[in-house]
C-alpha cells in the first residue's frame, strides 16, 4: 500500500520514520508530483490540516487539488477540517477522517496532552506536583487524563464540569466535585479543558493572583484579557503534544494510520 503525506507539522518527522520502519511505502506530495496521488489509497495531512486560504499546512498544495487528483475510495486523514468541507459530498467514495474520530488516538492524545501540561505547569511555577491544590475544569478525555495524572503524583484534585454525566463520571472515579466542596482556599493550579467558554466571574471563584491558570482549549475558553485586568494571569496552551512531546505525538498518529491501512477496504 502507498500512503501519501502532504504538508508537515512538528509531528511529521516521527510519523514518517515510524511508517517507513513498519514497511509502509510513503510518497511525499508537492505541487510538482501531485499526480502521484492517484497511486495512493491513504492521504495523510497534518493535525491542523488547512490554512485559511485552503493550503495544506506546511505545503503549497491546496485542498481542492488533493480532491481533484485523489483516487477512488481514497481515505484522507487530517484534523480541524472546516465544516464546509465535511458537509459536502466529495465524490468517488473519498472519505475524510478526522484524527479525533478515532477513540484510541483520542485517548492516547489526551494522555500526552496531560503530560505536556504538567511539564508546563512545573516549569513555569517551579513547583512540584505533590501537594498542589488543583482544579481540572472539564472532564472530557483530556480532563480525565489530567486528573488521573495529577492524582497519581499526589496532588489534591478537584473537578468542575456542568454536564451531569461528567459529574457522575468524576464522582465514580472518586474525585471531589467543585460544586460539593467548601470554597475557602484558591487553587494553586487550574487546568481549563472544558469545551465551552467560562465567564470571568466564575473563574474568579477559583483563584487569586497567585494561581497558575492553563487554558488548553483551541479557541481560548477563558476570558484572558478580562482576567489579566483583575490581576489573574492565564497561560494559553494549544497543541501541547505537538509542541512538547513531538516524538510520541508523531508515533500515535502513525499507529492510527497503520490501523487504517490494515483495515482499508473493510468499510
Amino acid at each position: 500500500m502507498q500512503i501519501a503525506i502532504i504538508g508537515a507539522d512538528e509531528r511529521t518527522p516521527a510519523l514518517k520514520r515510524y511508517l517507513m520502519e513498519s514497511g509502509i511505502g510513503i510518497i511525499e506530495i508537492t505541487e510538482q508530483n501531485i499526480r502521484r496521488l492517484m497511486q495512493c489509497q491513504i492521504i495523510v495531512l497534518p493535525v491542523r490540516a488547512l490554512e485559511e486560504d485552503g493550503r495544506i499546512r506546511g505545503s503549497r498544495v491546496k485542498m481542492g487539488m488533493v480532491l481533484s487528483y485523489a483516487a477512488e475510495r481514497t481515505i484522507i486523514y487530517g484534523g480541524c477540517f472546516p465544516e464546509v468541507l465535511t458537509r459536502r459530498p466529495l465524490g468517488r467514495r473519498i472519505r475524510l477522517i478526522d484524527y479525533m474520530e478515532d477513540e484510541v488516538f483520542r485517548n492516547e492524545n489526551a494522555g500526552l496532552t496531560a503530560e505536556g501540561c504538567l511539564v508546563e505547569a512545573m516549569t513555569k511555577s517551579r513547583c512540584c506536583v505533590k501537594g498542589r491544590n488543583c482544579l481540572v475544569a472539564g472532564f472530557g478525555s483530556c480532563g480525565r487524563a489530567m486528573a488521573k495524572l495529577l492524582l497519581s503524583l499526589e496532588a489534591r484534585v478537584t473537578v468542575y464540569d456542568i454536564k451531569e454525566d461528567c459529574q457522575r463520571a468524576a464522582m465514580e472515579s472518586e474525585y471531589d466535585l467543585w460544586q460539593d466542596i467548601e470554597k475557602s482556599q484558591p487553587f494553586d493550579w487550574i487546568f481549563y479543558m472544558a469545551d465551552k467558554s467560562c465567564t470571568s466571574e466564575e473563574v474568579l471563584k477559583w483563584c487569586d493572583e497567585k494561581t497558575y491558570l492553563w487554558d488548553i482549549t483551541t479557541g481560548g475558553g477563558l476570558p484572558a484579557e478580562e482576567l489579566e485586568e483583575k490581576g489573574i494571569h492565564v497561560e494559553h496552551l494549544t497543541v501541547v503534544p505537538g509542541r512538547i512531546l513531538t516524538e510520541s505525538a508523531g508515533i500515535i498518529l502513525a499507529q492510527m494510520i497503520e490501523r487504517g491501512a490494515a483495515g482499508y477496504g473493510r468499510v
